[in-house]
């Protein structure tokens, strides 16, 4: 058989093949499976971010497998025009926020292959346990003896490679020698001269190979001519039969992704989204979906890669290109039904991971519990829901002071829901007073290392984050510590909360966390009460309401054999309609309209304190290991002390105006602290907090309440 006759088969074949699927496709308006615009917002990333001297681009899709996501793109050392490179991978544990560059997986082919110039433009699909890579190759320009690729517009042709792997590291394998698609043999095509940007999706049972395609009619203006177009397989190794006609006109840049039924695309030339049902024919029908910021040559966040299910265009990584430098940053697509209102998670979500790099989201596993935590802020977790996006949004931020980017003189007050301190906070012992100060505002600063310097990411996956930083500090003594801390946040699952809290029930929503926080002396000297000790401090700043109330269980006791049942020596005295005592219990109003601080000594502590929220029903548990009441704890007053060992082990704070009426909140803390740590060299201490955020019917509640706290939810709803 003849290459002519094979050629003038394939073409009859294609034609009578779309042809019956035009006919049995009504087009219909479907405008209702699309927004009416798309907001694109952006953010750095680590790892295959901004690189002197390093030329990343061209990312493909991203796939996630045993929740670790893989991205593929080409990499050039150094400056080089589009049609040169290799192909690299990555992988990311937190959604495409930080990544790991991993090697080069696909070089360039055989000499005199098509593909034996470059490798550039990957994409990836899985299909029973194989991943897919398709890819853009090049061979030098015709008759250059030099191997040199000119990239002219009329010899310089592009083809479409495919390679094959076990495992999404590879070791990729190329399927034969020959392209696995090529541009058309009719000069008047709109493939005619370039192929390119692979992008692949399974729809009834077939598989659709989207790629971009310029004519050599359009000579050296083939890029604002581009048009996509698509090829329909059985199988993920073709053969592929290509559509007779374009599909999308305007199409420099190949982005498609499952929208609904039917399927989205982008229209980089006149920055527009596209909608089509059957996938076949974007322009009959066009939506013109207008795009704020759109992606350059961007690769989605795609579940369907790997058989899960995807409804729409979420996050991804697109290129950004910084003058003769390339590299990628990571995209988010916000739609109308995206926009939250100010107090849900989602808008705390999207507000941080606007202003702060590698902003990381755990996720539960039903997507409802989450909480976002910021490695620029000392591993601080910031905020918290059990309700998904459009759930409250437990932490206290100051947004205006985020917004600013203002690093202020004495402490940045950012917020956040639990952050990590070290105390003593004042006293002959303090690291917020250098020597020889005054204990007045004016002398107190908090030290960079626990305010405005990042903690490095260790370790991390989607339930979990691990970070390290290393301190140097000086004590108000002239005490000097060498300190090495890991802080790892943890989500935790229904199972290990009911085992915490030794709970009978699941009939409620929740959102728990644990932080595990060690310090190590890694100085030459040991660490001694007589030149001061440290504890480790973590506060929770939460956002309160009207009818909020902290309570303390209390163990009980006489005062000469227990102490005080509560200490509110710190800012003056506390009003009794705002501070109640019972035998069993303290009761604190923070509504974050008066300022005060209360404290409960290791003697009296149960390790358990919390507070419930009457107004939106949310019952919130501190926990940590009960104190050992022979302990000692630092003493956090602004004097030189008497004792600098007889601190509170549980502390709550109410935000309130100051005497000149300004004030920063409203929010309250909870608060929990360490014993003094007297470490030896080497020696490291630990401590475990955990935060639980409950809501259900209020009978569950006080079934909670009344396990953990040892009192009836009513007795703290009605304190006050």
């Amino acid at each position: 058989m003849s290459m002519k006759y094979v050629q003038l088969l394939t073409g009859i074949i294609s034609l009578l093949f779309f042809s019956n699927c035009k006919e049995k496709i009504k087009v219909v308006s479907d405008s209702d499976k699309m927004p009416e615009t798309i907001n694109f917002i952006y953010s750095e990333i680590e790892g295959i971010g901004f690189e002197k001297g390093v030329t990343r681009r061209d990312p493909s899709d991203i796939i996630k497998v045993d929740d670790v996501c893989y991205i593929y793109y080409t990499k050039v050392m150094g400056q080089a025009a589009g049609y040169w490179g290799n192909i690299w991978y990555a992988t990311s544990a937190d959604n495409g926020y930080t990544w790991k560059e991993e090697g080069q997986i696909l070089g360039v082919g055989a000499n005199d292959s098509f593909d034996s110039h470059a490798v550039f433009t990957p994409n990836i699909m899985e299909v029973n346990g194989k991943y897919y890579m398709f890819y853009t190759g090049v061979k030098p320009t015709p008759g250059r003896t030099d191997g040199q690729f000119e990239n002219n517009s009329t010899s310089d042709i592009t083809a479409l490679g495919l390679a094959v792997a076990d495992a999404p590291n590879g070791q990729f394998k190329r399927i034969g020698f020959k392209p696995i698609l090529e541009i058309s043999n009719s000069p008047e095509k709109f493939d005619s001269y370039r192929i390119d940007d692979a992008s692949l999706l399974s729809k009834n049972g077939k598989y659709l190979l989207y790629y971009k395609g310029r004519s050599r009619a359009h000579k050296a203006d083939g890029p604002a001519h581009t048009m996509m177009g698509v090829a329909v397989a059985d199988q993920p190794e073709g053969p592929y039969i290509k559509h007779p006609d374009p599909i999308l006109d305007k199409s420099h840049e190949v982005l498609v992704w499952k929208q609904g039924e039917g399927i989205g695309a982008l229209a980089s030339i006149s920055s527009t989204l596209e909608y089509s049902k059957s996938g076949f024919d974007f322009m009959t029908d066009k939506k013109n979906i207008s795009i704020n910021k759109r992606p350059n040559a961007p690769g989605a966040y795609r579940a369907d890669l790997t058989g899960g299910s995807s409804q729409k265009l979420t996050w991804g990584i697109s290129m950004i290109h910084n003058g003769a430098d390339s590299y990628l940053v990571r995209f988010e697509a916000i739609t109308k039904d995206d926009v939250f209102d100010k107090g849900s998670f989602g808008y705390d979500k999207t507000f941080l991971k606007k202003h702060y790099k590698n902003t990381i989201v755990l996720e539960g596993d039903n997507k409802n519990s989450m909480l976002v935590v910021s490695p620029e802020l000392q591993g601080r977790v910031m905020t918290s829901t059990l309700n998904g996006d459009q759930g409250m949004s437990f932490g206290w931020l100051n947004y205006e002071l985020i917004k600013s980017k203002e690093i202020m003189e004495h402490i940045n007050p950012t917020g956040g829901e639990e952050r990590f301190w070290l105390g003593p906070e004042g006293g002959q012992y303090s690291i917020f007073f250098a020597p020889k100060s005054s204990f007045e505002f004016n002398d107190w600063f908090v030290p960079s290392v626990l305010d405005t310097e990042a903690f490095d990411i260790i370790e991390q996956d989607s339930r979990s984050v691990l970070f390290h930083k290393e301190m140097e500090l000086i004590n108000y003594s002239g005490t000097e510590f060498n300190i090495d801390v890991k802080r790892k946040i943890t989500l935790l699952n229904q199972a290990q909360i009911n085992e915490n809290l030794k709970l009978d029930t699941e009939d409620y929503s929740v959102i728990a966390y644990e932080t595990s926080n060690n310090v190590k002396n890694i100085g030459a000297l040991d660490w001694k009460k007589e030149t001061g000790l440290l504890s480790i401090w973590l506060l929770s700043m939460i956002s309160p309401t009207d009818e909020t109330t902290v309570i303390i269980p209390v163990k009980k006791g006489a005062e000469e054999d227990l102490g005080l049942v509560v200490n509110d020596n710190y800012f003056g005295e506390i009003a009794v309609d705002r501070l109640k005592t019972t035998k069993s219990a303290v009761y604190f109003k923070a509504d974050g309209k008066s300022r005060g601080k209360i404290g409960v000594s290791p003697a009296r502590s149960t390790g358990f304190m919390g507070s419930y929220d009457a107004l939106n029903k949310v019952l919130t548990i501190l926990e940590i290991a009960e104190p050992n009441a022979t302990d000692s704890y630092v003493n956090s007053a602004w004097e030189l002390q008497d004792d600098p060992y007889s601190g509170d082990v549980l502390n709550s704070y109410n935000d309130g105006a100051l005497e000149d009426g300004d004030q920063m909140g409203p929010f309250y803390e909870l608060e929990s602290s360490s014993p003094a740590l007297a470490l030896s060299s080497g020696e490291s201490y630990t401590h475990t907090q955990r935060i639980y955020h409950f809501k259900g019917k209020k009978e569950i509640l006080n079934r909670i309440t009344k396990k953990v706290f040892n009192v009836p939810i009513d007795e703290i709803q009605n304190a006050f």
